[in-house]
């Protein structure tokens, strides 16, 4: 672990937990390269350990962390730890620090206790330790384990014991480049919000959108520093743009070409080569995924309405296009 000023965060995945030994050390491999590419573009570096199951990070600034932390793939939630040794004494000193600045009088509260390793007490005795010093420090509070105000939750891990009392969400799925390769054309709002569902699967994307329209692809650069564009030089119909994306999967070797639409607008898809996949298909709007609202609004706001005409370049067009295009990494 790094210097203890830092701030300590435990981190959490969901869907890894599932895979065999091999895929599972893969794909962590692969969470914890983003989570230091993620760092490293903002300027800054973390220590990163790894035990069965979780992640620990350490950083030197709480805010950066917390940012990229909630934009990593992969990760499902995390929380600000302080890290005692795993003893129930000095447990229920910090419960009862925390607690003093957590719980009001009138409020109830329950200890959430977990624990792995070998130790001479069990979860329900750091449940007891942990509730008596919530009392010691808030006499008034109740203790209420079906429906409480407040929660402080207590982690012991072999040596160490983590306490925390608060859970940053992050986008869950799959860590992007566990996957294969997708090109996105950006083609709306909804290309943008296609390709945050591509990258939660797992998968690298390449975005190919009209360079008048580059402000589509950097809604995406905070959740994929880096992210590779293609800026096509003018105006496209959108038989060009979709032309123009199946030429890009084929010189960047990728595996599918994702679309923002729905199988009522597939006209002209079908003289793809290339698996189109459609993630918002049968997907209705109250169900997408929070990050998937944010950079469509985003994208919105960014460039509104559609980025294609039907007086555009068409498929003819694309090879000189492309002769003229530019393919850069979107930064933040």
């Amino acid at each position: 672990m790094a210097d203890r000023t830092w701030t300590t965060f435990l981190l959490r995945y969901g869907e890894i937990a599932i895979k065999s030994d091999g895929v599972r050390r893969h794909f962590e491999d692969k969470l914890e390269a983003n989570l230091k590419h993620g760092f490293a573009v903002r300027g800054l570096t973390a220590v990163i350990d790894r035990t069965w199951g979780r992640f620990f990070l350490e950083s030197p600034d709480e805010d950066v962390a917390r940012e990229v932390i909630s934009r990593t793939f992969g990760l499902v939630h995390a929380s600000p730890v302080e890290v005692v040794d795993a003893d129930l004494d000095a447990i229920a000193d910090e419960v009862r620090r925390q607690a003093a600045g957590h719980i009001s009088p009138d409020e109830t509260f329950a200890i959430r206790a977990r624990r792995t390793g070998d130790h001479p007490f069990g979860s329900p005795d750091v449940g007891r330790v942990g509730g008596d010093a919530v009392l010691q420090a808030v006499p008034e509070a109740e203790v209420d384990l079906d429906d409480p105000d407040r929660e402080i939750h207590v982690e012991v891990r072999h040596a160490e014991a983590f306490v925390f009392t608060e859970f940053i969400e992050a986008p869950g799925g799959l860590p992007v480049g566990a996957q294969g390769k997708i090109v996105v054309p950006l083609g709306g709002p909804r290309g943008p919000a296609a390709a945050w569902l591509s990258m939660r699967r797992g998968s690298e994307v390449h975005l190919v959108v009209p360079a008048e329209a580059v402000a589509l692809g950097e809604v995406l650069a905070p959740w994929a520093p880096g992210i590779q564009c293609t800026l096509l030089p003018g105006s496209w119909s959108r038989e060009g743009l979709l032309a123009a994306a199946e030429q890009v999967a084929a010189d960047v070797e990728a595996n599918a070409i994702a679309l923002g639409e729905h199988e009522a607008q597939a006209e002209g898809s079908q003289a793809i080569d290339h698996p189109v996949l459609r993630p918002l298909a049968g997907l209705p709007g109250r169900r997408w995924p929070r990050g998937t609202y944010r950079v469509s609004k985003e994208a919105a706001k960014a460039h509104p309405g559609t980025c294609w005409d039907s007086e555009g370049q068409g498929p003819g067009d694309v090879a000189q296009a492309l002769g003229r295009s530019e393919t850069r990494e979107l930064s933040l």
